[in-house]
């Protein structure tokens, strides 16, 4: 019977650093087609049976891709649990290759999820973060805009609030149409919609950044995203702290509700199509900043 190997991988702007064990090899590849090909050729011949990555603002993606397409099993570790991993291991250090290997020896113990790709959630993804990043500038740009005495300082901090709230709009129309255009996403769409206190922006949140939504138990969603309450603390503010793990992008959209009031613009609300016919009226209109 052949030995199963697993794989760490951590990714950087230009190489990836890689550790297979239980063999103990270590190598680095170029974060590029070429360096993508020689990572899959080294692999191929062992009996790999999984590969960690650890998100990397997007430098993963494209050996993700690779991986995927060369029929090897690809699992995206969470970071805030490969540290607790760490920190339980008794790893202190910190470099690429110990980075690596603690990868490698993660998905060789942990329990973890095999990446399957789809390319239209991927997209919607790309622009649900670029959306949240505009209106973290239109916030930022509120706040510096109350301080602001100089008339002419106030006009153009006023102008670029425009600008970004016309963004903000062109991004809803765009996710609405790219909802709309997929009949799989739009049923997921109406679905999320139907319920009470979820909007547009949510709904389109939940379903680029969760694709786990309807596959798992709802313990296992509310302990992926980080609002389920763990027994590991030894007092109730470690417990409350213990909480912050998972998804921050979809936490910041869903906890707490009174949080998202305050990110709401001056502006008008923005309507726009629903991508299918819904009873919720909450989800045919919704404040351009909205998360």
């Amino acid at each position: 019977m052949a030995m199963l190997s697993f794989c760490g991988v951590d990714v950087s702007k230009d190489r990836l650093d890689v550790v297979v064990l239980p063999e103990g090899w270590f190598f680095s590849v170029s974060n590029d087609t070429a360096g993508w090909a020689e990572l899959v050729a080294r692999l191929r011949p062992l009996t790999v049976s999984a590969i960690g990555l650890e998100p990397s603002g997007g430098y993963e993606r494209g050996i993700i891709r690779a991986l995927l397409a060369a029929g090897l099993s690809v699992r995206r570790i969470n970071p805030n649990k490969l540290r607790q991993f760490a920190r339980a291991r008794g790893v202190l250090a910190k470099n690429d290759r110990l980075d690596a290997r603690l990868i490698a020896e993660y998905v060789a113990i942990m329990s973890t999820r095999v990446v399957q790709r789809d390319a239209a959630v991927e997209r919607l993804a790309e622009i649900v973060t670029m959306r949240r990043q505009l209106c973290d500038e239109h916030v930022a740009a509120e706040n510096q805009a109350a301080h602001l005495e100089d008339a002419m300082l106030r006009r153009l901090s006023k102008r670029r609030q425009m600008r970004l709230e016309a963004d903000i709009r062109l991004l809803d129309k765009r996710l609405a149409e790219m909802v709309a255009a997929n009949v799989a996403l739009a049923q997921r769409y109406e679905l999320l919609t139907s319920m009470p206190g979820v909007g547009p922006v949510l709904a389109f949140t939940l379903i680029a950044l969760l694709p786990e939504l309807g596959k798992m138990s709802r313990k296992q969603i509310a302990a992926l995203v980080g609002l389920a309450m763990t027994s590991t603390a030894a007092s109730s503010r470690d417990t409350a702290a213990s909480t912050v793990v998972g998804c921050r992008s979809v936490m910041s959209s869903t906890w707490p509700p009174s949080a998202q009031a305050d990110t709401v613009p001056p502006s008008k609300p923005s309507t726009i199509a629903s991508p299918t016919p819904t009873k919720n009226p909450r989800s045919s209109s919704w404040p351009s900043c909205e998360k």
